[in-house]
């Protein structure tokens, strides 16, 4: 049987890093590597919440093949049965995707709630 979780907190996040063009990866700072990372990491903090789900419902890094974009987004959805747990995982966001981004050296911030 499916879990149906009472609460949701959903969110945009915005990775800003530095573009250019693929055959010159040193030159640029890729938003899309920080995304992978930070992805992991908001799982993992959405797993030690029990029981949650966390669901990544869009992300926007796309560009032609051969190109780092400046930015990227992402909008996802933190499912969970309180309110308690709705606001340990809000309050973590901005730590999280903070510390995420400055191992890649990215800025990154949480823009809304999606």
């Amino acid at each position: 049987m499916t879990p149906t979780y009472e609460k949701q907190f959903s969110f945009q996040v915005v990775i800003r890093g530095k573009g250019g063009h693929g055959s010159r990866p040193a030159n640029c700072i890729n938003p899309v590597d920080c995304f992978a990372a930070l992805h992991g990491a908001l799982k993992a903090a959405a797993d030690a919440i029990r029981p949650s789900a966390l669901k990544f419902t869009a992300v926007d890094g796309a560009s032609k093949p051969n190109t780092i974009r400046d930015e990227m987004s992402f909008t996802a959805t933190f499912f969970c049965d309180t309110q308690e747990q709705a606001d340990r995982f809000a309050a973590r966001l901005p730590e999280i995707v903070d510390a995420s981004c400055a191992a890649y050296r990215c800025q990154g911030s949480v823009v809304s709630p999606a």
